[in-house]
């Protein structure tokens, strides 16, 4: 992100505190008056650092070296004239801070000077900081300070900086040792443009060493991950090594892959400014998803996406400080209407899609087990108490009710509505499929039963789509945007914590060559695990294609016999992933028969060759990370 600088001429000393009033009232006239006495200025380096799920926007001075001032010198003499002064302001304006401290920071290659002096502070976002960094520059130009900078970075900016060394032989033997076999690492693909060692360690016996790699517009994510993965190898063999960082910096943004290695799997994600097309911006299964539902933390708050048989993919186009958008595709719902009625012309452009992981035996025997024993409490434990259905508006009603934001993803956004409640009806087809109440609403229900294609409500007419006059019954939004307020209602196959996976990290990835398709077939007698928000099942594949009614619509699925006790899928299943025996992803879930305990899941195959058929994007299978 680049840095806002603005230049001030500075006004004639003051030997007493202003008041804050005082200090914001810096008028033309000093100023002026000012610039007639003085031969310098001030330039002040502004990095309001933003966010995007919950994880700080790269600082503009990451290759920056930065180094102590001599507490001596003039400068520094000067600096200490005012710091309880800048403690006092920041105070005052409630805003948060680590740091405050007088540093030299200058570009790689170059050595410092004095216009390279800069007052540092670390504080947390705030929404205050251009007014405390307009009261700093009055105090510095009241006093005639010298010439020095004044940096804001974020609270959270040490994962992405810090000091180097002090000891400059240490430092000189740590880049030419290693650097050497990063730069073998990297290779020559055209992946990378720079290469920064840092070291924050003081001493040789406390080395932390910073690797910052610049990125081209063509990066891949699965050679990150193995970059990642090699120069975190080769950190742990140097010795003294008490903390490490790896950062890859793109152009307009940084993905950090964290410091040290992350407890399960890597994080992906972060990117400030407009994010380019084809970039990762998934998230990993560090956060936990399992299947159908991921959690995502903007800005303090955690927003819950759902995955059911819709994809949720976020959008290409999204910049830092919005809100995150699940890009909600009907996949698999037989619609009729053309593309270009459906949403405007719009073609999303996929990105990396959800992370799941697929289960080993014991884990899936266990899991059943448990699930089996404890259905009721743990059902309880899932939904939370359920909502009285003749008193809709009561107060549990208040606390646990549904809401969506809906509009398109058009850059108009012309359509706005909210879903607050949603009714599935019942639907048969030769089986009754289990009815979903407001009580027991989810998000993978809704989806899964209207397939975005029916409106429940009257659509007013600044809300219509452009060029339409009406919405009529069938009318699919196929590309809405989604912001679900409410995660334990409708977070859309909640797994249980004491559920867990094992084997390999599974990644589905659409839009981008990763490798060739390997989509396991569904036929009769295919032995499926399906790990959803009702826990686990184990079930066989009975009838490989039959038509079942839903809203009035018919679609195509495949049935799934339980092996064991309880329906294969169960109320808020929709969209769980379905492995083989070999953890191969298979299938999604798409409804259940309470009664009979069939499953109905849509094959791997047929949902990849519908995506193809509405959106032209390339198709990439399951792969390991």
């Amino acid at each position: 992100m680049s840095a806002k600088k603005f230049q001030m001429l500075p006004t004639p000393p003051s030997s007493q505190r202003s008041s804050r009033a005082e200090r914001r009232k810096l008028n033309s006239s000093e100023e002026s008056t000012a610039s007639s006495q003085s031969t310098g200025s001030i330039t002040i380096d502004i990095t309001a650092s933003e966010f995007r799920l919950g994880i700080p926007a790269p600082m503009r001075a990451l290759p920056l070296r930065t180094a102590s001032v001599d507490q001596k010198s003039p400068v520094s003499v000067a600096y200490q004239s005012i710091k309880y002064d800048v403690h006092w302001i920041l105070g005052e304006l409630e805003i948060n801070y680590s740091t405050l401290s007088l540093v030299q920071r200058w570009e790689p290659g170059q050595s410092p000077t004095a216009a390279d002096v800069t007052i540092l502070i670390m504080a947390d976002q705030s929404p205050h900081w251009q007014a405390a960094l307009n009261e700093i520059q009055t105090l510095i130009i009241k006093k005639r300070l010298p010439f020095m900078r004044l940096e804001i970075m974020n609270e959270k900016a040490h994962l992405n900086f810090y000091l180097p060394t002090s000891n400059a032989d240490f430092k000189k033997d740590w880049d030419s040792s290693l650097k050497a076999r990063v730069l073998s690492t990297l290779g020559t693909a055209g992946q990378w443009r720079s290469l920064t060692i840092l070291n924050r360690g003081h001493t040789r016996n406390t080395a932390v060493p910073t690797v910052t790699i610049e990125l081209t517009e063509m990066a891949d994510h699965l050679w990150q991950q193995v970059v990642y993965q090699n120069i975190l190898e080769m950190l742990e063999d140097f010795p003294g090594v008490v903390d490490k960082h790896i950062a890859f910096v793109r152009p307009s943004g940084l993905t950090t892959l964290g410091r040290n290695p992350p407890p399960t799997a890597l994080p992906i994600g972060a990117f400030s400014g407009p994010v380019p097309m084809g970039s990762s911006i998934g998230v990993g299964s560090s956060t936990g998803t399992i299947g159908g539902y991921v959690d995502v933390s903007f800005q303090g708050k955690v927003h819950t996406m759902g995955l059911t048989n819709h994809h949720v993919v976020e959008n290409d186009s999204m910049t830092a400080g919005k809100l995150l958008y699940a890009m909600i595709l009907t996949l698999s719902m037989g619609l009729t209407s053309s593309v270009d009625e459906k949403a405007n012309g719009l073609r999303p452009d996929f990105t990396r899609m959800h992370i799941v992981k697929a289960p080993s035996q014991a884990d899936t025997d266990a899991s059943i087990q448990s699930f089996e024993n404890n259905r009721a409490s743990h059902r309880d434990q899932l939904y939370g108490p359920l909502v009285d259905q003749d008193d809709p508006h009561g107060s549990r009603r208040a606390e646990s009710g549904l809401e969506f934001k809906v509009q398109y993803s058009s850059p108009d956004d012309t359509l706005e509505a909210h879903y607050r409640t949603a009714k599935a009806k019942e639907a048969t087809c030769g089986d009754r499929i289990n009815q979903v109440n407001n009580a027991d609403i989810t998000f993978g229900s809704i989806f899964a039963t209207s397939g975005l294609s029916r409106y429940y409500g009257t659509l007013q007419p600044h809300q219509l789509p452009l060029g339409k006059t009406s919405v009529k019954t069938g009318n699919a939004i196929d590309w809405a945007l989604i912001n679900v307020t409410n995660r334990a209602r409708i977070g859309g196959n909640l797994i249980p914590q004491d559920l867990t996976f094992g084997g390999d990290d599974t990644c589905l990835a659409l839009g981008q060559t990763i490798g060739s398709a390997q989509l396991a077939e569904v036929e009769p007698g295919t032995k499926l695990f399906k790990k959803g928000r009702n826990g686990t099942c184990v079930g066989v594949v009975s009838r490989f294609e039959v038509e079942i009614m839903l809203e009035g619509r018919r679609y195509r699925a495949a049935v799934v016999m339980p092996t064991n006790v309880g329906p294969f899928l169960f109320n808020g299943d929709s969209g769980c992933f379905c492995f083989n025996e070999r953890g191969t992803f298979c299938a999604l879930g798409f409804a259940g028969c309470e009664e009979s305990g069939a499953g109905y899941v849509l094959p791997t195959s047929w949902i990849y060759d519908d995506i193809l058929a509405r959106t032209g994007a390339e198709i990439v299978n399951p792969r390991l990370l």
